[in-house]
C-alpha cells in the first residue's frame, strides 16, 4: 500500500509559521512604541495615571488606544508650580493653592521631555501598524494563492483506495 507523501504539506505549513513569526515580532514592537506613545503623552498632561494607559494599550493595543484618545481630547492639562496639583491648562489659577498662572510660569523639564517624545514614538507606531497590516495582507493573499496547488497535491497524495480510511 502506497504511503501518502506528507513531505509538502509539512513544507507548506513550515512556511506560513516561519512568515508569520516576523509578523507577530512586529506586532509586539508596535504595541510597545504605542504604550511608551501614550504613557509619555499621559504624563505630559492629562492623566494621573500614565502608567495605566501605558499597560492598557501595551496588551490590548488599538481598543485602549482608540479609548484614550478620545478621552484625552481638549483635557490637557499642566502642574501648579507652586503645589504641583494637576489642573487643566485654561485654568486661570490652581484650585487648590489659588496661584495666578502666567505665561512666564516655567514648564516642568519633566513634563516638556516627555512631549518631545511623543510624536516621534506615535508617528513610528503608526508607521509600523500599517507596515504590519500591509504585510499581514500579502501573506494571506500568498496563502490563499497556493491553496489550490496545495489542495491538487493533497488529492495526488490521497487518491489510493477510500478503503484505507474507512478502516
Amino acid at each position: 500500500m502506497n504511503q501518502p507523501d506528507l513531505v509538502p504539506i509539512f513544507q507548506w505549513t513550515a512556511g506560513i509559521v516561519l512568515a508569520t513569526i516576523p509578523l507577530m515580532l512586529l506586532d509586539i514592537a508596535v504595541q510597545v512604541l504605542a504604550a511608551f506613545a501614550v504613557y509619555n503623552d499621559a504624563k505630559a498632561g492629562w492623566d494621573k495615571s500614565p502608567a495605566m494607559w501605558g499597560v492598557l494599550v501595551g496588551f490590548f493595543g488599538l481598543i485602549p488606544l482608540i479609548v484614550y484618545l478620545a478621552m484625552r481630547a481638549g483635557r490637557r492639562s499642566r502642574r501648579c508650580p507652586q503645589c504641583s496639583t494637576l489642573v487643566k491648562e485654561a485654568a486661570p489659577s490652581c484650585p487648590a493653592c489659588l496661584h495666578v498662572f502666567s505665561p512666564a510660569d516655567p514648564a516642568d523639564p519633566a513634563v516638556e521631555a516627555c512631549r518631545r517624545r511623543v510624536k516621534p514614538l506615535a508617528v513610528t507606531a503608526i508607521v509600523l501598524y500599517a507596515f504590519t497590516f500591509v504585510a499581514a495582507m500579502v501573506l494571506v493573499v500568498c496563502i490563499i494563492s497556493s491553496m489550490p496547488s496545495m489542495m491538487g497535491q493533497l488529492q495526488d497524495n490521497f487518491s489510493f483506495s477510500r478503503s484505507f480510511w474507512i478502516r
